[in-house]
């Protein structure tokens, strides 16, 4: 386990890094993003956890709401704008 979820998320390949994209857009778990959380996610205490608890959750639950803002914020918020043209 890793200390939080900004080094899981510099740690995942491009194709698990597209599928945690895509898990926000849909807005639910797939079985591989709930692999990699529990596998290299960071250990969060029970009472922060809430409903984001990849331990729990099977594939196709929504995505806590707390994972959901994380997402957002680093996989959409802080994408390069396209060049002008």
């Amino acid at each position: 386990m890793i200390a939080s979820h900004d080094q899981w998320l510099e740690g995942l390949d491009d194709t698990l890094r597209a599928e945690a994209l895509h898990c926000l857009l849909v807005g639910t778990y797939s079985r591989r993003l709930l692999e990699s959380l529990r596998r290299d996610g960071p250990t969060i205490s029970r009472r922060e956890r809430g409903l984001d608890d990849p331990e729990k959750a099977q594939p196709g639950d929504p995505l806590g709401a707390n994972l959901q803002t994380f997402l957002r914020e680093r996989l959409v918020m802080q994408a390069p704008e396209p060049a002008p043209l």
